[in-house]
């Protein structure tokens, strides 16, 4: 159930684009977690081992998901709209990304909720399921977007150094 903490990525900051390809796949694994964690459909206590994937999975969206977030919309996508290009399409991740920290926000009071109590109420239980399924399907159109419609199109379109400078401001998030 445990999606280890520092693994090996296949990309590093010279290639921003494939670290943004490798934040996704560690995006979908901590979605796989919540998925796993709330598909019964009352409410469950957490033991041991389902508390740890929990507070894991709620520390990888509180801490290193924004930063992917502020990769694409302060690093990325400024310069595709500068390129001229796929404004509409950025206009839509821009959307998605409000509605994914919001939906982060009550995942993460609730989880902590679950977390401290051991157990939810069935209200609780409910919301928390539904805004995981919410989250988990707006991820997945997200992803697809990028990696489909958008990433494809970056090297077209950014330069060499505009890449550079994308992969240096990404790396410079992780510092801070």
């Amino acid at each position: 159930m445990f999606v280890k903490i520092g693994a090996p990525k296949s990309a590093d900051f010279s290639d921003p684009i494939g670290v943004l390809t490798d934040c996704h796949r560690r995006i979908e694994d901590f979605l796989g977690i919540l998925e796993t964690l709330t598909v019964a459909d009352n409410p469950e206590p957490l033991n041991p081992e389902r508390r740890k994937a929990l507070e894991q999975s709620l520390n990888y969206f509180r801490n290193s998901a924004p930063k992917h977030s502020a990769d694409e919309e302060e690093s990325l996508f400024p310069r595709l709209k500068e390129s001229g290009g796929m404004k509409t399409v950025l206009a839509k991740l821009e959307k998605q990304h409000k509605q994914i920290h919001a939906l982060q926000a009550s995942i993460e009071q609730l989880g902590m909720l679950w977390s401290a109590r051991g157990i939810l109420g069935p209200l609780d239980w409910s919301k928390l399921k539904a805004d995981v399924e919410e989250l988990s399907s707006t991820y997945s159109e997200h992803i697809q977007i990028e990696e489909h419609d958008v990433f494809p199109k970056v090297a077209a379109v950014l330069t060499a150094a505009a890449l550079a400078s994308v992969g240096k401001e990404m790396s410079s998030r992780r510092r801070d």
